[in-house]
Formats: structure tokens, sequence, C-alpha cells
């Protein structure tokens, strides 16, 4: 970002930037949105004042002992006692170690989730980035109050680490298609997750919480098939992941700016994948055209459609503000009653609300305590 905006004072004036990124790259865009660098910085001005994270948002950083034990685990993967001697390390044996350590958390409930090994730590107040104060904190707080937000989803992002095996569906199914086995099952996983306390605020019967969610999510038959156990672990992991972050960086930034929210139900043509991560950049970038890439998202009218819809939201976005969305009005999110554009599986857009299984019955869960 220093880079780039000096690039550009040299040859204009630089006051109005916009930046978008996707999935780290979205993560990336949500910590600095709470990092006081993008206002206080070597070049002595303000970065951006406009930003479209997608399928990523500000509930990535980690507490200081959450580092730590992800550097124990690297270090035993890499056999070190410390990593201290990182730097002497192959990329590839680094890849790997962390790929090892990524596929050990679906595993492990103890990990509460670490199949993403590196991620900003928040330390203390001697940070220069973080000054100590969680990002999404920070947010939440007004830190990036002058910046008009517009952020999203795809409606099944977790579809595609499914595809990888990184759900954790193999521990559920060793349990027995019953449902009662495969809701204990779950909601023993899922209890992790909403009792992780290093990171986010106490969930008051964190296990009964857990119970109940995946009661609502999971399927009334007595005897589930695998394929519902499959989309139950889909469903659960890609509203923890992406759904909820995204709603929470929502529901902070909108008390302070305009803020847009999407979602993109366009499936791909690989019928697994449906409507997964990552599918937007080749919409959003006109890639579908490549006959590899097309291959991924299809090349038929409905893909040109949603593609040349989001490109004309997404440049509008970064040039006025305020996204356009054809001949529908993009409304702003109202946190009594959040509405977001969704891209149609048809190829036409509409305004849909935010479905209240994520608004309601997730409420108090996912708020970072950093």
């Amino acid at each position: 970002m220093l880079q780039v905006s000096f690039t550009i004072e040299i040859l204009g004036e630089y006051t109005d930037g916009a930046v978008f990124g996707e999935s780290a790259g979205g993560m990336s865009i949500g910590c600095l949105l709470g990092s006081s660098f993008r206002l206080n910085n070597p070049l002595g001005r303000t970065l951006f004042h406009k930003a479209i994270p997608q399928s990523g948002a500000s509930l990535n950083a980690v507490s200081a002992h959450h580092g730590e034990e992800t550097a124990r685990l690297m270090a035993q993967d890499l056999e070190m006692d410390s990593l201290i001697s990182i730097r002497n390390v192959s990329l590839s044996t680094l890849l790997d170690a962390t790929e090892s350590v990524a596929k050990s958390s679906v595993r492990r409930d103890d990990l509460y989730g670490k199949f993403m090994p590196f991620q900003p730590v928040v330390s203390d107040d001697r940070d220069p980035v973080f000054k100590g104060i969680d990002p999404h904190v920070a947010i939440d707080k007004g830190m990036a109050r002058d910046v008009k937000l517009m952020t999203g989803i795809n409606k099944d992002e977790f579809a595609l680490f499914m595809m990888l095996g990184m759900g954790g569906e193999s521990q559920v199914l060793k349990q027995g298609l019953e449902r009662e086995l495969v809701v204990k099952a779950m909601s023993k996983r899922l209890s992790g997750y909403l009792n992780d306390t290093s990171r986010y605020v106490h969930v008051h019967h964190h296990e009964e919480r857990a119970t109940q969610l995946v009661e609502e999510y999971a399927p009334t038959a007595a005897v589930l098939s695998k394929q519902q156990v499959h989309q139950l672990v889909e469903e659960l992991n890609s509203a923890w992941l992406f759904e909820l972050p995204c709603l929470r960086l929502v529901q902070s930034q909108s008390k302070y700016n305009d803020v847009y929210m999407y979602r993109l139900d366009m499936e791909a043509a690989m019928p697994k994948l449906k409507a997964c991560h990552a599918l937007d950049l080749p919409l959003l970038f006109g890639t579908w055209k490549h006959p590899i890439i097309g291959m991924l998202t299809g090349s038929d009218a409905k893909v040109e459609l949603i593609s040349k819809a989001m490109q004309l939201a997404w440049t509008s976005f970064a040039k006025y503000g305020v996204p356009d969305a054809g001949s529908l009005r993009w409304p702003t999110i109202n946190n009594r009653d959040p509405k977001l554009l969704v891209f149609e599986d048809t190829g036409g857009v509409t305004v849909a609300p935010v479905p209240r299984k994520l608004t309601n019955s997730w409420r108090g869960i996912c708020v970072s305590k950093l």
C-alpha cells in the first residue's frame, strides 16, 4: 500500500484510495481497517477510504497464546526445539509443515480449527501495527469510521475445502449415521470453536449452544445419509469461518459509514463445488473466458451476465463509493433489517434479507475479545 500510494503521488495527487482482496487478501484488508497504520505511517497519509474484503473479514487475528501454540506445533512438525532457525528451512519443507498442521486441526477438537497457521498476532501495546488491540475491536470502536465498505461471501464457501478433505467429515462419520450420534459428534467440534476463550468473548453454556445450532442445521430424519452429513459439516463450517466474520464486520462498520453486502449464489459448472470459495475471482476478472478456467465456472450466458454485473459493481464502488447494481438500488446495511445483493444462479441480481438463521441463531457468538 505504501508503494502504491507513493507511485500514484508521483503521477498525481493521492487522495482517495480503494482496496479489494479475496480470502486471505480480504482478511488482510480487515486487519488494515482495524490498524492505526492505515492512518499513521511513514508517508503520513491515510492509505485508503474504500474497501472490498471478499470472503474474508476482520476476525482472523489471534492472541499471543494462540500464536505461540501454533509456533509450537510448527516446530514440532519441523523437529525443531523452537522456530528461531526457521529461516534455514526450505520453502517446500515449510509448506509441507504448514499443510501438516492444517490437516491435523480437523482431527483434533482442541486445536479450534487452526488450519491457517500463519495469522496476524495481537500481542501488547508495543506492537506497532495493532497497539495491542484486536483489529475487529478497533473497527467496532470506530477506527475505520472514514471508510466505505463493500463486502460479502459465496453461498457455499466451504464446499471447496470439503473437496480437499478439510472439514472433519470422516471424524463425524466414524460415530455412525444415526442423527443423535451425528449431532453429538458435530456439537463436540463446534463447542470447541465456541469455547476458544483466548480469542472470543465467552459463550455461556457453550456446549448447549453448540448442540442447539447443530440441531437447527441437521436434517430431521432419524438416520442421515452420508450426503446429509457432508452437507451439515459444510454448512456449519461455512457459517463459522466465513458468514459470521463477514456479518460481524458489517454490523460493526455500519455504525459509522455506508456498508454494502453481497452474496454470490451462482454455482460452478462442477456440481460438488457449488458456489464455493474463490469462484468470485474468475467472474470479477473475466478469466472465466479461458477454456481451462471455464471448465470450473462454466461459460454460458449467465456466467457472462454475473461477471459483467460484478465488474460494474466493483469498479463503480472503487470510483464513487456506491456500487452500481443496474436497475436495482443496492441498499446500505441497516442492522435492524439487514439486506444484501444476491448474484443469482440464473444470472440475475436481486435484493434479499440476510438469513435469520445467521443473524438470530448465532447471536453473541464469534465476538472478538482481544
